[in-house]
């Protein structure tokens, strides 16, 4: 069986918990779990994502 893909793109909003703090980390359960079910990413969190991951 197929799962359905996620309809909607995940947002900063729904990755990071204060998404006007450019330190916080984004939730990387929820990113898994969005990723594994072919989800995508507005282009603005997915820029977040990797600039946030740079800095480590």
């Amino acid at each position: 069986t197929v799962s359905e893909l996620p309809a909607h793109r995940l947002d900063i909003g729904d990755l990071f918990s204060n998404s006007s703090d450019s330190k916080d980390k984004p939730n990387l359960d929820v990113l898994t779990q969005h990723i594994l079910l072919e989800g995508r990413l507005t282009e603005q969190a997915a820029r977040r994502t990797i600039e946030t991951g740079k800095n480590f």
